[in-house]
């Protein structure tokens, strides 16, 4: 595992951003609910649309319990806004099979890379229909102060989407920034719209 601090060169950074990180999906945000009674009533509406059943393969949409309590204490912007999200794992952030939320942060960013606003887990999870079953998604979101991991003590979490063969799920984890994640999980972030976060 690197040592920290650990920096690489710009010329690196600009190589890897150019070769190794193209833009995984393009999403649009803005579109979805604003508030955690309209997201809690869009995902009623899409689980009982026929055609949103036949888009999903009869997965539903399910809200997850931690995700709600981010919900519950965030405005979701309503200015339509595409972004390009980069999909990355530990590997190829050069992290070894190890590292800490906050360690995989730098890294991003020291490869050009930037965090995704809040909304973004909300609004890819209505957009992300043919998920694979098994694959979960960790959004490099701004971690919103919660009570704890599981709502119950006082951590800062960030969202997930995950599927399985029947549902599709909005979720959060713990997100501080000294909590280790293994090599399993892939990051969500995007090209930036500028150069500061």
């Amino acid at each position: 595992m690197p040592q920290w601090p650990y920096v690489i060169t710009e010329e690196k950074a600009m190589t890897m951003v150019a070769n190794r990180f193209e833009t995984w999906k393009t999403v649009e945000l803005g579109g979805g609910p604003r508030n955690l009674a309209d997201c809690s009533e869009t995902i009623n509406d899409y689980n009982q649309a026929p055609l949103i059943q036949q888009r999903t393969k009869e997965r539903k949409l399910k809200i997850q319990s931690n995700a709600l309590h981010i919900l519950k204490r965030i405005t979701l912007s309503n200015q339509y806004t595409r972004i390009h999200l980069v999909r990355v794992s530990l590997k190829r952030l050069e992290l070894g099979r190890e590292a800490t939320r906050r360690h995989i942060y730098e890294r991003a960013k020291e490869f050009g890379l930037t965090q995704v606003p809040l909304n973004t887990g909300v609004d890819l999870r209505l957009q992300y229909f043919n998920q694979p079953a098994g694959e979960q998604l960790l959004m490099g979101m701004e971690p919103i102060k919660l009570g704890g991991c599981y709502g119950d003590g006082g951590s800062r979490d960030i969202f997930f989407v995950s599927a399985n063969t029947s549902m599709l799920y909005l979720g959060a984890v713990c997100g501080n920034p000294d909590s280790y994640w293994s090599n399993q999980f892939d990051w969500l972030f995007m090209y930036p719209l500028d150069q500061s976060w």
